[in-house]
């Protein structure tokens, strides 16, 4: 099972004995047997048939739109997956202790990650993060003995801008930026982690609702009209291992240049080109499906998409149990 991305402009999805069609200007670009498909994800102006419609209600696909830039619009899904007794849980727990441990174990690890991030720059690329690396040490020190939310997102933010300033100072020039920026992009490196952050997002999205919990009650990040919170917490440890890591690689070996992204002047955004879009999403798509083996809980290789279900799991188990130490975020090394 896996999510299907459609980006051609004008293209319509339709479907046809089963299989889930995308075609554009009469032609077919894609065919897929509907069981294959998880979920749809539709970047830009792309149409949908009734009958497209009526089968992704009944086959519980959800359907994800999004601007060509990545501004997450919204979804259709149906209600097949609910699951109340566990969402009454969930939101129990919202308000206890529970909300505080799991954020701690979810940034800790987060703040873990860049700081391996940053060490993976040190060792390829000839940098000197021992200072850098040495605050996040700290901060993820003091994540573990906070004892407030607003406390812990701080040192979270913190822990962003020392990552962030020293991600960008080992870039070459022309992909080095002042700072973190979302909607718009500001210059190419934050037009690709933007994008991909969104299509990671749509992918834990995908997992929460066939698990049955409610995507917008958070433990981390909470009480955000609109916005589904607990997609936003599990998405922070991934962040570096998944997008951050691969956009990095990426310019190193020189497989995107900044001449591959649009510009535009009423905004200063910027955004990938249809053609860095297409190469983008495959490249985070080969990473999904990368098995790892230390990852994986019982030491067999997963790919990071069964490992981002695992993950669901582990927290939906925690959930039921009422026992935060059942989820155990992802530490990379």
């Amino acid at each position: 099972m896996s999510i299907l991305y459609v980006t051609e402009y004008g293209a319509k999805i339709c479907t046809a004995e089963g299989r889930i069609r995308v075609v554009c200007n009469n032609e077919e670009l894609c065919s897929v047997p509907v069981e294959n498909v998880e979920s749809i994800t539709i970047l830009g102006a792309v149409s949908f048939t009734s009958d497209a419609i009526k089968l992704c209600l009944m086959k519980g696909i959800s359907v994800d739109y999004m601007s060509k830039g990545g501004k997450y619009f919204g979804r259709m899904i149906s209600n097949n997956h609910v699951n109340t007794a566990r969402q009454r849980a969930q939101a129990y727990l919202y308000q206890t202790d529970f909300s505080l441990a799991l954020a701690r174990e979810i940034v800790g690890a987060k703040i873990h990650n860049q700081n391996v991030i940053m060490f993976r720059c040190e060792t390829h690329h000839g940098m000197d993060f021992c200072d850098q690396r040495e605050q996040l040490w700290k901060l993820g020190d003091k994540v573990q003995v906070s004892k407030t939310l607003p406390e812990l997102l701080g040192y979270e933010g913190t822990a962003a801008k020392i990552y962030f300033k020293a991600v960008s100072s080992c870039l070459p020039d022309e992909f080095k930026f002042e700072r973190r920026s979302r909607r718009p992009p500001l210059d190419p490196f934050n037009a690709l982690i933007s994008m991909g952050y969104s299509i990671i997002f749509n992918e834990i999205y995908a997992r929460i609702e066939a698990r049955g919990l409610n995507a917008f009650f958070g433990f981390l990040h909470q009480d955000s009209e609109k916005h589904p919170t607990l997609v936003s917490d599990l998405i922070e440890e991934w962040r570096p291992v998944l997008i951050d890591s691969l956009v990095i690689s990426m310019i190193f070996k020189n497989e995107v240049k900044t001449d591959y992204f649009e510009y535009d002047s009423s905004t200063g955004g910027v955004y990938l080109s249809k053609s860095c879009l297409s190469m983008f999403l495959k490249k985070i798509k080969n990473r999904l499906d990368c098995s790892v083996g230390y990852l994986s809980p019982n030491g067999c290789e997963m790919s990071y998409r069964q490992l981002i279900d695992y993950q669901v799991c582990s927290l939906v188990r925690a959930i039921e149990k009422g026992d935060s130490s059942l989820y155990q975020a992802v530490r990379i090394r």
